[in-house]
């Protein structure tokens, strides 16, 4: 199942299959294997145990408390 990461204007910034980020011209941007988030170039963005997401210095970037995707949090955190 793909998802898709909207702006407010409802166009298509993102897609996500479960594995891999693509942006809207489907170049990938990162890859997750469950844990770890990375770039295309395989450097690691950030990390999540489930419940805290942590950059690659291991700052504490977002604790979530409920079921959501590490992309979707990880790309919000890169935005804002």
């Amino acid at each position: 199942m793909v998802r898709l990461i909207k702006d407010d204007r409802l166009r298509t910034l993102a897609t996500f299959d479960g594995k891999t980020l693509k942006d809207d011209r489907l170049r990938t941007l990162a890859t997750f294997d469950g844990k770890t988030l990375k770039d295309d170039r395989l450097r690691t963005l950030a990390t999540f145990d489930g419940k805290t997401l942590k950059d690659d210095r291991l700052r504490t970037l977002a604790t979530v408390d409920g079921s959501v995707s590490i992309v979707i949090i990880a790309f919000a955190a890169r935005i804002f």
